[in-house]
């Protein structure tokens, strides 16, 4: 059996958490391979190890000392050094204890914590998944990556067939694997079976006859949430009997809060925080149509799982086209103006599906887990 640690900074709200927590249930009484979990922060409490936790599923906190103190800049800039110092130190002690036989890393920006503990420690294999596009991230960062992926085993893995081909050219290299984001179809499915529309707007305090515009993620920038305002306030030129509902969290909430102030739809529309599985199916039951107007993407899981419930899903270009499966999807040009969102709201132009929801079902996740461990290790031990 070997022993694989799954390696993140935090277990908060995230597309990357969740994939870890799906993973480590579905791979609990494995007998091929052990999985463990280090989060390299003190616990959040999240939805997510909250989950595992149900599960009995361990997770393993470093407790980073990443929250240094001082008003002098010198003093932070000092205590910082020596923080991520002691932090090196503690994952390398947590490596030697656990002795696994691959790191599997997510997130990019977490290579610069790994890369010191893993030589030292002697893991024979790195595995990470980059979950964004390598140019999202710094020069240095991009050639720190390089460096890994020609010097050490170090192994990238994309989600989508589009970032694969985009990381083995930037970095010119043929060692890039593909493992898709899963979602649970069948228990989607199940949730769906047990929901009506009229129910799952009565969980959430949503007017029963309204046409509801839905979208959900994290409160970042990329994700344009101030973008689906916009779009919902010029869509209520078409419908004036229309409500707005927003899932997620995190830093850009408060600016989102602000804007629907501005737009004076206070009592159109409603922000939830971040909702577990079970929850998410219902809040796609309640909605008419699912807006993503992201600028940047690798495979959104809430574009996967609004698609598999199957809701009209209007996505924008940043949205590869390779997870669009649905029927029911459009997806929009670039340049598309917030008068186009909203107009296509009203009256959507369908694509035709360029996948197929096999390719994200969770249960074809566990074979492609094997081949990808398989060939790596064999990639090593031949000297490839």
């Amino acid at each position: 059996m070997k022993k694989v640690l799954q390696i993140i900074e935090h277990m908060g709200a995230g597309g990357a958490q969740k994939i870890i927590t799906d993973t480590l249930i579905l791979m609990k009484n494995d007998k091929k391979i052990k999985f463990s979990l280090l989060v390299l922060t003190s616990k959040s409490d999240s939805s997510y190890e909250q989950l595992l936790d149900k599960e009995n599923i361990p997770i393993i906190y470093l407790h980073s000392t990443e929250g240094y103190n001082g008003n002098n800049i010198i003093r932070k800039i000092l205590n910082k050094v020596k923080n991520r110092i002691i932090d090196q130190y503690l994952i390398y002690k947590k490596l030697m204890e656990i002795s696994p036989d691959i790191i599997h890393s997510h997130i990019t920006p977490i290579q610069i914590k790994l890369f010191i503990p893993f030589l030292v420690s002697r893991i024979p294999i790195w595995i990470h998944t980059m979950h964004s596009d390598p140019l999202r991230f710094s020069c240095f960062i991009r050639c720190f990556t390089k460096i890994l992926c020609r010097y050490i085993n170090f192994f990238p893995v994309a989600v989508t067939k589009g970032q694969l081909n985009r990381i083995n050219k930037y970095y010119n290299i043929n060692n890039c694997y593909l493992l898709r984001n899963r979602i649970n179809v069948f228990l989607i499915k199940k949730y769906i079976k047990a929901l009506d529309k009229k129910h799952a707007r009565r969980l959430f305090n949503i007017p029963e006859n309204a046409f509801v515009v839905g979208g959900a993620g994290r409160f970042v920038q990329i994700k344009k949430f101030d973008k689906l305002v916009e779009i919902f306030f010029e869509y209520q030129k078409y419908n004036n009997n229309s409500f707005l509902i927003l899932v997620g969290d995190g830093p850009e909430r408060r600016k989102i809060s602000d804007l629907i102030s501005q737009y004076k739809l206070e009592k159109k529309s409603i922000i939830i925080g971040s909702l577990p599985t079970d929850k998410m199916i219902m809040f796609y039951s309640s909605i008419d149509v699912f807006l993503q107007p992201s600028i940047s993407e690798s495979c959104s899981l809430v574009a996967l799982e609004a698609q598999a419930v199957g809701i009209p899903v209007i996505v924008s270009d940043a949205i590869p086209t390779d997870i669009l499966f649905s029927n029911k999807t459009v997806q929009m040009k670039k340049d598309a103006s917030i008068r186009e969102w909203a107009a296509e709201i009203y009256k959507p132009s369908y694509l035709q599906p360029q996948a197929s929801i096999d390719n994200y079902d969770i249960n074809t996740l566990k074979n492609d887990i094997y081949n990808i461990y398989h060939s790596i290790l064999l990639r090593v031990k031949n000297g490839n």
